[in-house]
């Protein structure tokens, strides 16, 4: 499967576009749209929060945001990811903070319940450059490699094994690296869980951590446990990998 890396990128005409039908939309309107492009999708009692009802529908109306099901639950966004992109780009940064950060305060007022809210609420503290408890961003990062999203899981886990390194966030970081093909710096990820104080399960579930090399070569390092000569020792500098190989980076590595 092939996904877009960055942005889409649009022609001056288009942007132009854009900008010249975002500029018509009511002062008590742009609030609804500047929460939806920092924190899409949303239902309709958090842009509630920010405007009243008869302007969703008049935005509805104007074709700029959508109401859609998803199973029992009613979700709006905005009706094209180009809205989303020029709205961000000419929002102020403090403003951007204030916006996340309300939307933080009524999601976890309304108990963080879904199952999606850990991911959600992570990734605003991130973005607002909001302090993350590490728990919360191990859930996140699992979450979103369910997705496989590797890069979403490398920004979560990273502050979270820097803040708090345990086998968890080590074992999501090193993966997302990996798979990402950031070989030398899941190499050192790898490097740092081996040198933790793992419990009897945590341990069984990383047989493949690689060493450092004398030559230095992260990548190389990683790379060799792809090797069938590597697979049940062979090289006395790692240790054999224990089968079966249950789960994480070894699950991948070793295949």
């Amino acid at each position: 499967m092939w996904r877009l890396a960055g942005r889409l990128r649009t022609t001056a005409a288009l942007s132009e576009l854009i900008e010249q039908r975002l500029a018509t939309v009511e002062d008590a309107a742009r609030p609804v749209l500047e929460l939806l492009a920092l924190c899409q999708p949303l239902g309709i009692a958090d842009l509630e929060a920010v405007a009243p009802l008869d302007t969703l529908e008049r935005l509805e109306t104007l074709g700029l945001i959508v109401l859609s099901s998803d199973e029992r639950r009613q979700q709006i966004t905005l009706a094209h990811n180009l809205y989303l992109e020029a709205i961000r780009d000419h929002l102020p940064a403090l403003r951007a903070r204030s916006i996340l950060a309300a939307q933080i305060r009524r999601t976890e007022a309304y108990g963080a319940r879904r199952r999606a809210d850990p991911l959600r609420l992570a990734t605003w503290r991130l973005d607002a450059g909001l302090p993350a408890d590490p728990e919360l961003l191990v859930r996140a990062a699992r979450l979103a490699r369910t997705a496989f999203d590797f890069a979403g899981v490398a920004r979560l886990a990273r502050p979270a094994f820097e803040e708090n390194p345990t086998f968890d966030a080590g074992e999501l970081l090193g993966d997302a690296y990996y798979e990402l093909g950031r070989f030398s710096e899941a190499d050192e990820v790898f490097v740092a869980v081996e040198k933790l104080e793992l419990t009897s399960h945590s341990r069984s579930s990383w047989p493949c951590i690689a060493a450092p090399t004398s030559s230095g070569a992260a990548a190389a390092s990683t790379m060799r446990w792809r090797s069938p000569s590597r697979r049940g020792g062979g090289d006395h500098r790692r240790r054999a990998a224990p089968a079966p190989c249950r789960r994480g980076v070894g699950a991948r590595v070793l295949r």
